[in-house]
């Protein structure tokens, strides 16, 4: 049970993530179809994080709406984690047949640390905000 009625910091950026990608989503199949191109593993594994993502943003939104803000925040660290994996991989397909490959239920792939680390290495001010919102 929640035991706090107060909404946790960084919470609407976790929601607004969910909304940039359903946009995303909708846009890159759009693009791919009218490519009328055969998608790969690549592909296959964006989309199945961004399902991931649509279903844990609805039940974040959900939750927030119950008022249960501290099990809404640990969905909107699932959310994150997964925001994370999709830069993280980006153009790689090593990684994401490395991902898509991965096994092991009770951990992720790759550590979150080592995952910011080379996303925002080209900027120290982003780095440190993304690790004081963590």
């Amino acid at each position: 049970m929640d035991r706090t009625n107060s909404k946790p910091e960084g919470l609407d950026f976790i929601l607004a993530i969910g909304r940039d990608n359903r946009r995303l989503i909708g846009r890159v199949l759009r693009r791919q179809w009218g490519c009328h191109s055969i998608p790969n593993e690549l592909f296959i594994v964006h989309q199945t994080i961004h399902s991931r993502l649509l279903d844990l943003h609805c039940g974040t939104e959900i939750l927030l709406e119950k008022g249960r803000f501290v099990s809404a925040a640990i969905v909107a660290l699932a959310i994150y984690e997964l925001y994370l994996d999709v830069h993280y991989i980006g153009p790689k397909i090593e990684r994401a047949n490395f991902w898509a490959n991965h096994d092991r239920t009770e951990t992720q792939p790759w550590g979150i640390t080592k995952k910011r680390l080379e996303i925002f290495s080209h900027s120290e001010d982003r780095l440190r905000s993304e690790e004081a919102m963590y």
